[in-house]
Parts: C-alpha cells; sequence; structure tokens
C-alpha cells in the first residue's frame, strides 16, 4: 500500500507530496497513522484560541484554560451569530466544510485501507473529541490521546462551570487512560 494510493496529496503537507516519498513508501504498509490535533487537523491552535492566547483566531472574553470550561465555552460560541454563519466552531477550527470534507474523505481511505488511526495532542481530550464529533470525524480515530481536567490552570470562567453543567457534552471528557503520556514521543 503506497502512501499515494492511500490519500489524496493534494492535502498532505510539501515534504509528504514528493514522488520520493512515495517511492520510498511503496510496499511498506500503512498500519497506523498518528495524528496531532492543533493547527494539523485544525488549521489554527484551538486550545489557545480559548484560552485568549494571541496566536491564531482571536474570540473575545471569556476565555477558559480546562477542558469543562473549554466544552461550555464552544457551546456557548456556537450560539453566537457570526460563528453560528460559518457552521459553528468546529466548522471554523477547520477552516471550512469543504476542508471538513477533504480531510473525511482522506480519512474514509485510511479506514478502507486498514489503517488505525489515533490523536496524539497537548491540547485538551474533551474539546478535541467534541470538535471531531461535531464534523462526523470522531469515528475514524480509535484513541485520542491528550490532557484532561485543569493541567494548564482555571480561569474565572472554569470556575464557573462543572461537569455536571455539561449536559450531553460531558460525554467528551477524558479518561486517566487517555492521559499522562508526558510527551507526544512516548504517545
Amino acid at each position: 500500500l503506497a502512501l499515494r494510493v492511500v490519500c489524496d496529496v493534494r492535502i498532505l503537507p510539501p515534504w509528504l507530496r514528493s514522488e520520493a516519498v512515495a517511492e520510498r513508501t511503496e510496499g511498506m504498509p500503512l498500519r497506523l497513522a498518528v495524528f496531532d490535533f492543533d493547527q494539523t487537523l485544525s488549521v489554527f491552535h484551538v486550545y489557545n484560541t480559548l484560552a485568549g492566547g494571541h496566536d491564531g483566531w482571536r474570540i473575545p472574553p471569556p476565555h477558559a484554560r480546562t477542558e469543562v470550561g473549554q466544552l461550555a465555552l464552544i457551546a456557548e460560541l456556537d450560539q453566537k451569530p457570526e460563528i453560528h454563519r460559518q457552521g459553528g466552531f468546529a466548522a471554523a477550527a477547520f477552516g471550512g466544510l469543504n476542508r471538513v470534507a477533504q480531510l473525511s474523505s482522506l480519512l474514509e481511505q485510511l479506514s478502507q485501507s486498514g489503517v488505525e488511526c489515533i490523536i496524539c495532542s497537548r491540547g485538551l481530550v474533551g474539546v478535541v473529541q467534541k470538535l471531531l464529533d461535531q464534523l462526523g470525524l470522531l469515528r475514524f480515530f480509535s484513541q485520542v490521546f491528550a490532557n484532561i481536567g485543569d493541567t494548564y490552570g482555571r480561569s474565572g470562567y472554569d470556575s464557573q462551570h462543572s461537569p455536571t453543567s455539561l449536559g450531553a457534552d460531558a460525554r467528551f471528557l477524558g479518561t486517566q487512560e487517555q492521559t499522562g503520556w508526558g510527551s507526544k514521543s512516548r504517545c
């Protein structure tokens, strides 16, 4: 299974598009694909955006740093007309519905070829799972490894929310099995 057969090279990073890479991978079956989340699947750094960082898309306060707080904030943002017009926060984070369709096609090709896909991120499990679920992409990933809870501290907004306030979104919260790997190389 060659890389060029597995996926649409138009959405790959330039270093994976070359014929030299395709030739080196000829005959090497791909069994596992590990994806980063922020600025790989998403087009901007989702965690930093929701936490009020200065890189990428800037949203007005309030900002959140915990898994619960960021899930609650996404639900609030999805209700804003300017974000709703873009297809919701998830669609905006992924660069629009056309790019989501391209990613879905790539992930479908990988799945049909028997490639297991996982995510290894420094972001928050709940946020990653919710956004992927909203876009119909979570089904392609067998595991999401990232941080959980209040790894990055708490904001005032975070203190106003608890897992019970999330309603159905509480199902996206990460577990201990999905975290604690220390670095991406250990994931």
